[in-house]
């Protein structure tokens, strides 16, 4: 019998076919979100790892892609305009983090779960730029997200 799983399923089943295994499970998720940002325009981007957690600062919200796209890549995998053979970083967050969060001029516009406060969000967000990307990963997808 075929069985139909979700795009989600199908990623945690064969990381090795979205990850580069060889590396740390959040360095891996990080340069695919620099790379879906900068195809986005982003010209300013930092990453850094605050309180535990892996930070992308940028100049500009890259996860709206023209005015009429939905706000947020969390479950699917969407192309990267122009590249046969890509996809938008965003999907990486919800297979493989344990915990992610955007925060944009100081405000939590959304998290996975409540397990990191807003006010660690901001702070850690707000350092890295007006745009962030704060996340958690563990060397495998198991775990929890750490406690501030």
């Amino acid at each position: 019998m075929i069985q139909v799983l979700s795009t989600l399923e199908s990623m945690r089943k064969r990381p090795e076919m979205f990850l580069d295994m060889a590396l740390a499970r959040d360095v891996a998720i990080a340069l695919e979100l620099l790379t879906t940002a900068m195809h986005q325009g982003v010209d300013s981007l930092t990453v850094q790892k605050r309180a535990g957690l892996r930070v992308i600062g940028a100049d500009a919200n890259w996860l709206y892609s023209h005015d009429d796209a939905p706000a947020f890549h969390f479950d699917r995998l969407i192309d990267l305009d122009g590249i046969p053979n890509s996809f938008r970083g965003e999907v990486l967050l919800t297979a493989f983090a344990t915990f992610y969060a955007i925060v944009e001029n100081g405000k939590v516009l959304y998290k996975s779960s409540p397990s990191v406060a807003d006010e660690v969000l901001r702070e850690v967000g707000g350092a890295a730029g007006p745009f962030s990307v704060v996340f958690h990963a563990n060397a495998t997808s198991e775990g929890a997200a750490p406690q501030p």
